[in-house]
């Protein structure tokens, strides 16, 4: 494989590392002091993300073993990637435009389900289309954009969140997001999978 296609393979999980990382210890911290008493924020925060890493913890799994049957002519883990992606800009809104703390912990839920029903399946993307001599180059540039991401949204987020409205930072969180997304869906040739779990034929 050429370097520009393990690139554009991976280039997804910068999109959703900006993402978790730019919510996580910024944006829910910020909405949170506007929808809950400032002496319970961090309960509410700790009670929220738990319950989003226990749905993420059977969601993505699910979604990536689902992925393993599709039969379709965009192969089997690309269509994953963009519905969920698409869902997952859905409740970003949600997000965005919540007026109380049911109303977000609804919405990061739904986003939890959405972004790990694209995540389970993206990971199947190395395993089935990368030469297993090239698989430890594939995993290095992975985890470098997971490591981008995680940078960009220390630097960007706490910019964006620090007008008046949230509606900033969740615009240009899911615009990474998908733009990151297309990178890898138009970029990235699956062949139709007809072949037995874990092929590609």
């Amino acid at each position: 494989m050429r370097i520009r296609d393990h690139v554009t393979m991976n280039v997804y999980w910068f999109g959703l590392a900006f993402m978790w990382n730019a919510l996580h210890p910024i944006v829910l911290p910020a909405l949170l002091l506007r929808l809950v008493p400032e002496s319970l924020k961090n309960t509410y925060l700790g009670g929220l993300t738990f319950a989003g890493l226990i749905l993420a913890m059977v969601v993505q799994p699910l979604a990536g073993g689902l992925s393993d049957g599709t039969r379709l002519r965009w192969g089997r883990r690309r269509p994953w990637i963009l519905t969920g992606t698409s869902f997952a800009l859905v409740f970003l809104a949600g997000m965005a435009l919540a007026e109380d703390f049911l109303g977000l912990l609804v919405a990061y839920l739904l986003l939890q389900f959405a972004s790990n029903s694209a995540h389970g399946p993206a990971q199947g993307l190395i395993p089935d289309l990368v030469p297993e001599k090239e698989r430890g180059l594939a995993s290095g540039i992975k985890n470098l954009f997971d490591m981008l991401g995680l940078v960009v949204a220390s630097l960007v987020a706490g910019q964006l969140m620090g007008h008046d409205s949230p509606a900033l930072a969740f615009i240009v969180i899911g615009a990474v997001l998908m733009a990151s997304a297309l990178g890898t869906v138009l970029t990235t040739s699956e062949k139709r999978s007809t072949g037995p779990r874990g092929t590609i034929a």
